[in-house]
C-alpha cells in the first residue's frame, strides 16, 4: 500500500474510538500503534509524519459540516502530535498548523492550564488534601452532534448503556472521586491523594475476588498511581453481591466523552483492568 492508502486505512479503522476514551490522549495512540496494522506500518516504514502532515494538509483545506470530518481531523491531529516518533520531529510552525486543524485534538494536553494556584474551588478530598488538577480552557466543537456521534459509536463498540453524554471538562478520576453531577468541571489525571489520606480504606482487589463487600457507591481503582496513563476509575453501581468484581456493574467516564454503564472488566484493552482495588468510604 501507497503512504495515502495507509492514511486512509487508519481514518476507516473500524476500532477508531480507542484513540479517545482514555484520560491521556498519548494513551490512545498507543492503543493505535497497537490495534491498527496500518498506522504501526506507517511508524515501521518512518514516513509517519510526512505521510500523517499531508493529511492534515488537505483536511485544512476542506469546510467541517459533519461530525464525521470533525472526528477525522481530531485523528490526523492526535496521531501526528501525541506520537513520539512524530512528536520528537516536528518544527514549531507544524506544531501550530496540526492544532490549528483540530484544537479540541490538543485540548487535553498542549491547552489545559494547571489551576493548582486558584486556591478558591479547588477540589479536596473528604479529609482535606487538596488535589491537583486541570480547566479544560478550549472544549468547543464545531459540530452539534460531535458528543452523540462518538458516544454511539462507544455504546456500538463496546456494547455499554450510555448514562450521559461527553464533554471535555471531567475524566473518570474527577468523576469517580470528585464530582459525578454535570457541573463538575476538574479534569484529575492523579486520585492518589484520594487513597493516601484515609479518605478511602481499600477493601478488595483483583478481578476474581467475591465482591460481598463492595456496595454501590465504592470506587473501583484500575491500575497503579505509578502509570497513570494506563490508571481508570468507576463507580459501583449494583448491590453487594457473590459474582466476581469482574461482573459487577459500575459506570465510569471514558475519556473526554460519555459517561457509561457497563460490567467491570467490560473496558477498553488499555485500562489496567489486571490491577483492580475497591475503595470504600
Amino acid at each position: 500500500m501507497t503512504e495515502e492508502q495507509l492514511v486512509q486505512a487508519v481514518l476507516d479503522f473500524p476500532f477508531w474510538i480507542e484513540l479517545f476514551v482514555y484520560s491521556h490522549v498519548k494513551t490512545g495512540v498507543k492503543s493505535m500503534e497497537k490495534n491498527c496494522d496500518a498506522y504501526a506500518e506507517l511508524l515501521r516504514r518512518g514516513t509517519a509524519k510526512e505521510a500523517l502532515l499531508t493529511k492534515a494538509a488537505q483536511l485544512q483545506k476542506r469546510p467541517v459540516t459533519t461530525a464525521e470530518e470533525e472526528i477525522e481531523n481530531e485523528m490526523i491531529a492526535s496521531l501526528i502530535l501525541y506520537q513520539e516518533q512524530v512528536e520528537q520531529e516536528l518544527t514549531p510552525l507544524e506544531v501550530s498548523q496540526v492544532r490549528g486543524l483540530a484544537l479540541s485534538a490538543g485540548g487535553r494536553e498542549y491547552e489545559l492550564y494547571k489551576a493548582e494556584q486558584e486556591a478558591l474551588n479547588s477540589p479536596e478530598t473528604p479529609n482535606g488534601t487538596q488535589v491537583s488538577f486541570y480547566k479544560d480552557s478550549i472544549c468547543s466543537h464545531l459540530i452539534s452532534d460531535y458528543h452523540a456521534r462518538m458516544d454511539s459509536s462507544t455504546v456500538e463498540i463496546y456494547h455499554v448503556e450510555l448514562v450521559s453524554s461527553g464533554n471535555c471538562k471531567y475524566n473518570c478520576h474527577s468523576y469517580a472521586w470528585h464530582d459525578q453531577s454535570s457541573s463538575n468541571i476538574y479534569w484529575i489525571n492523579n486520585p492518589g491523594p484520594y487513597m493516601s489520606d484515609s479518605s478511602y480504606t481499600k477493601i478488595l482487589s483483583g478481578l476474581n475476588a467475591s465482591s460481598l463487600a463492595a456496595a454501590r457507591g465504592d470506587i473501583i481503582f484500575y491500575g497503579e498511581l505509578s502509570d497513570l496513563f494506563h490508571a481508570h476509575s468507576a463507580v459501583m453501581d449494583s448491590e453487594p453481591s457473590g459474582a466476581p468484581l469482574a461482573a459487577r456493574t459500575v459506570v465510569s467516564k471514558w475519556g473526554a466523552h460519555g459517561v457509561f454503564r457497563h460490567t467491570l472488566a467490560n473496558v477498553p484493552d488499555d485500562y489496567d483492568k489486571m490491577k483492580i482495588s475497591v475503595w470504600h468510604r
